[in-house]
């Protein structure tokens, strides 16, 4: 027999300094970006080094509270979404109307999903859209070229005023480890 876990010990957390700064670096940067009308706020480091649960954290931190007639209500003012491995335009617009919470038809055109994408960040009051694993877009094997993708985010934060955190994979540099 198993012994029983406490619950409480489930939600403990055990915060490090350096991922405090990131994300308090994070909630400024976006801030900022919020006040200029839209951005594209990149987050860059290695794997395993905490970006995705900075992504999270900054979600439960600057979603929006919307206080109504005796009531509270959390608004999906910020939004976390995955781009597929070897994404393809339309995986693209996929993975930002999945992060919002929407589906897709098989058959729905790529000019269409762009346009329902818009609408939704509009009408549902998105600030802040992250999207993880963005390293996908160039490396070899996407169906999409860099500058392609670069050009529909741009196009989305021009057209939304939307801010836009780009979370990417970067390469530790070697170091000699005989000096």
């Amino acid at each position: 027999m198993s012994p029983e876990i406490d619950p409480k010990i489930l939600d403990v957390r055990i915060q490090h300094k350096r991922h405090n700064e990131v994300l308090a670096e994070l909630q400024s940067l976006t801030a900022v970006a919020k006040s200029f009308g839209g951005a594209i706020i990149p987050l860059l480091g290695p794997t395993r080094c905490g970006k995705t649960e900075v992504l999270w954290d900054s979600k439960v931190q600057l979603n929006s509270i919307r206080r109504g007639p005796g009531s509270l209500v959390e608004t999906n003012s910020f939004a976390v979404g995955s781009i597929p491995p070897k994404p393809n335009d339309r995986d693209i617009y996929l993975a930002m109307l999945r992060a919002l919470g929407y589906k897709c038809a098989t058959a729905e055109k790529i000019p269409g999903m762009r346009d329902r994408l818009i609408a939704a960040i509009q009408a549902d009051g998105v600030e802040v859209l992250a999207l993880d694993e963005c390293s996908h877009c160039v490396e070899t094997g996407a169906n999409l070229t860099p500058r392609t993708a670069v050009d529909h985010f741009k196009t989305l934060v021009d057209a939304t005023g939307i801010v836009l955190v780009l979370c990417w994979l970067t390469q530790v540099p070697e170091t000699d480890h005989g000096q």
